[in-house]
Formats: C-alpha cells, structure tokens, sequence
C-alpha cells in the first residue's frame, strides 16, 4: 500500500486500484462515496458515517482497518468513537488542537496533512520531512508507539 499527496489530495494505491481522500468524499475506484452508509467495490470495503453535517469514513484496505476525517476536528462523539474502532491506520488533517483526538482515537499510524502537519509532527515526536509518496512498511504499525507521516510539500 502505498500514499501519495498531490495538489492537496491524499491518495492510496493497492492492487492497482486507487482511493481518494477527497475534502467532502472517498473516491474508491470510479465509486464516490459521499452519504452515509455501506460500500463494496472492487474488494474493498467502505463505511460512511454523517453526524452534524460532516462525515467521516472506515475503509478496509490489505486487511488494515482505515478511518478518515477530512474536517479540522476536536472531538468526536461515543457514537463516532465506536464507528472507528480499532484503527490501524489514521488519515487526518491537522491543526495545533487536533492532538487530543488523535490521542482518544489510538491508531497505529497517523498520515497526516494540512498547513500545520509537519509542526503537528514535531510537536509528537516525528523528525521527518514531509514527503509526497510513502510505502507503508509493517513496522511502522507499532503497538507500542504510534507512528507518523506526514504528507506534503518538501521543506
């Protein structure tokens, strides 16, 4: 699996087909996810849940469990905490304020963007440029640390 950041886009590819992390949808294939509910195109799995006018999504990628939140968000309800559940892998824009969430959350893996991301990573502990391409690698998907990408413009 791997993501790629363009024109302010996260993007993964995965057996030769690729998801897009739209501002106010999920592109998975041709399909466009953009209203609640359930998925499946092409062997993936899909979920889109609404509350209060935003949506957040869970996807089922190579057997990892996916979520993203394409709002600059705070916190999030019981009912959309459960939606989540066990996350490996966590695609989110970020802001200063977003640490709490992302700390109730417990992904493994946090790919983050946005103007703020790589002061976001500093601030947890990631040293890294951003970078515009990443593979993941199974050891990045620690039970002990999460761990970060962040996805942009060179430094």
């Amino acid at each position: 699996m791997e993501f790629f950041y363009k024109n302010n886009i996260v993007s993964i590819e995965s057996d030769k087909k690729t998801i897009n992390f739209l501002p106010d949808s999920v592109e998975v294939d041709s399909l466009t996810i953009d209203m609640a509910g359930e998925y499946e195109k092409g062997g993936f799995l899909a979920y889109a849940h609404e509350h209060n006018g935003f949506r957040i999504y869970q996807l089922r990628v190579e057997g990892y469990r996916v979520g993203y939140i394409p709002a600059l968000l705070t916190e999030l309800s019981s009912e959309e905490m459960s939606f989540f559940g066990d996350l490996d892998i966590l695609i989110v824009p970020v802001n200063p304020s977003s640490h709490a969430l992302i700390e109730k959350l417990e992904p493994r893996l946090i790919v983050i963007f946005g103007d703020s991301a790589y002061d976001f990573g500093v601030k947890i502990g990631n040293t890294e440029s951003p970078v515009q391409k990443y593979k993941l690698k199974e050891a990045d998907l620690s039970l002990e640390k999460m761990g970060c990408v962040v996805l942009g413009e060179s430094l």
